[in-house]
């Protein structure tokens, strides 16, 4: 699988979603280390596959016949409550509402698994996300303080509507 999309390109079949597998660790790695700073490593993405409180979800299609990995998220999973540990799209497919179907097909598994509250943090100065989130039906929870690396904080944000946010379309 590919993570390589410089322009955009037309996406065909419809992109489908699918739980996340070891076959996809390295192509995970890829898109990790094109869009993040501090990316997760091959061995943490093998480890968080390997626990049994972690679900993965995946958003892929076929481009120029080949297998493109478009989005991914991975959750953690301790019913009642969830918390998103990620969720990345590939910067060829932002804006055009994966992240939002990607939330929206996690939020219907985990509602199956007995989960009633999502939470996640995200750093201060990422705006996007922010925005996103509150979208998504997200509410601030609160701030951790000098959170991430060059001390930035992170902000803290609850879903505890999960039923009602199925109904919800997809935002991202």
């Amino acid at each position: 699988m590919s993570t390589k999309a410089s322009i955009p390109c037309e996406v065909s079949p419809e992109p489908r979603l699918r739980a996340v597998g070891v076959s996809d660790v390295r192509a995970i790695f890829e898109l990790e280390r094109s869009s993040f700073a501090n990316p997760w490593t091959e061995l943490q993405i093998t480890e968080e596959l390997s626990c049994e409180l972690s679900y993965g979800l995946l958003l892929e299609s076929v481009v120029e016949q080949a297998q493109v990995l478009m989005g991914y998220a991975f959750f953690r999973l301790l019913a009642p409550e969830a918390e998103l540990l990620k969720i990345c799209v590939n910067s060829s497919y932002l804006r055009q509402g994966y992240a939002g179907r990607i939330l929206a097909e996690a939020r219907t598994v985990l509602r199956a698994n007995g989960v009633t509250v999502l939470h996640l943090e995200v750093r201060e100065s990422n705006l996007a996300a922010r925005k996103f989130y509150l979208r998504e039906g997200f509410t601030e929870t609160g701030v951790r303080p000098r959170y991430y690396s060059g001390g930035e904080n992170a902000i803290l944000y609850s879903c505890q509507r999960m039923s009602a946010l199925a109904e919800l379309p997809g935002g991202g």
